[in-house]
């Protein structure tokens, strides 16, 4: 199982977040998904996912995440992400800056 998660989240970063596919949200994303990303709050389903993709993209158009290590362990995986773009946008509270930002997150479910 461990494996075929870890296949599950690359994909999901390359389809739904590098590449926009925000039609296939339902493909990935379970209707009662809720996400707590700080300091932004939760994001309930499909719609709280769709808002987090299109305000990333709103804020940097050239946004991209870079898988940098996977954990996996039963039906849990750990990703480690390097997240990068042009800040032309607001992103939550910052405007924009026009510079190029380049960040780590991990995500732990």
């Amino acid at each position: 199982m461990s494996t075929e998660n870890k296949k599950l989240v690359r994909e999901i970063t390359e389809v739904v977040w590098n590449r926009r596919g925000l039609d296939r949200i339902p493909e990935f994303y379970a209707p009662e998904f809720v996400g707590g990303y700080r300091p932004y709050g939760l994001r309930e389903g499909h719609e709280g996912i769709r808002a987090m993709v299109e305000g990333a993209w709103t804020a940097c158009p050239d946004y991209h995440e870079e898988v940098r290590e996977l954990i996996a362990e039963g039906d849990g995986v750990v990703v480690h992400l390097t997240i990068s773009g042009t800040q032309q946008g607001q992103w939550g509270p910052l405007p924009a800056t026009g510079r190029r930002a380049q960040f780590d997150e991990i995500v732990i479910p």
